[in-house]
């Protein structure tokens, strides 16, 4: 794959990972503040989905950007260090 198309698959699957973000965010509102729990109960399970998309999109773009998979390990590195000395 091209550098360029490289760049811009990356690009776009940056957005769709904050638009799963941001769906989670909206879904779990709603659990808040709906009575219903029929409601509730599918807008967990909905933003349940997000979360598995999201992550499935983040494991797809550290596979093909290697500067974003060294800079997420590098900081994953860190919060785990972070965790340890709590």
């Amino acid at each position: 794959m091209a550098h360029r198309e490289v760049r811009n698959l990356a690009s776009e699957i940056r957005r769709e990972i904050i638009s799963e973000l941001q769906a989670i965010n909206d879904y779990d509102e709603y659990v808040e503040q709906i009575a219903n729990n029929e409601v509730k109960n599918v807008f967990r399970q909905i933003a349940d989905d997000e979360r598995r998309h999201s992550m499935e999109l983040l494991k797809l773009l550290l596979r093909i950007d290697p500067g974003q998979c060294r800079a997420f390990l590098g900081e994953f590195g860190r919060l785990q260090n972070e965790r340890e000395s709590f």
